[in-house]
């Protein structure tokens, strides 16, 4: 049987439900809670047109929406491609194009920063 990286956290979600999961400063996210975000923001992608296969960048810096933007993508059939927060726009459009990805999970933030090397963006 094979085993995809959000079986791991669904398994989880269903072993120990209200177990924390994820925890930054004061806030603790359960498995339950992770997991149910990874499951809606995986409908979103595969509502966008993810599909199975197809690669999915997440540029973000480390919170709880990164996580679940990794397991939904895999959640949606996808591979997601981390790419590292600290990363400047030129290094992150060399990892866009070289991994092939078709989306991009990011910050409006971080999109404001790339918008000189993605093809046709107006942000």
């Amino acid at each position: 049987m094979r085993t995809n990286v959000h079986d791991l956290l669904a398994g989880q979600a269903l072993a120990r439900p209200d177990a924390p999961a994820l925890s930054y400063k004061n806030v603790t996210s359960s498995y339950d809670q992770t997991w149910g975000a990874a499951r809606a923001a995986a409908a979103q992608l595969q509502t966008l047109g993810l599909d199975r296969g197809e690669r999915g960048a997440i540029y973000l810096e480390k919170r709880f929406e990164t996580v679940a933007a990794m397991f939904a993508t895999s959640a949606a059939d996808g591979v997601f491609v981390p790419i590292n927060h600290v990363l400047k726009p030129p290094q992150v459009g060399h990892i866009l194009v070289d991994s092939g990805a078709t989306f991009l999970v990011t910050s409006a933030d971080r999109l404001g920063q790339l918008t000189a090397i993605l093809p046709g963006s107006s942000v």
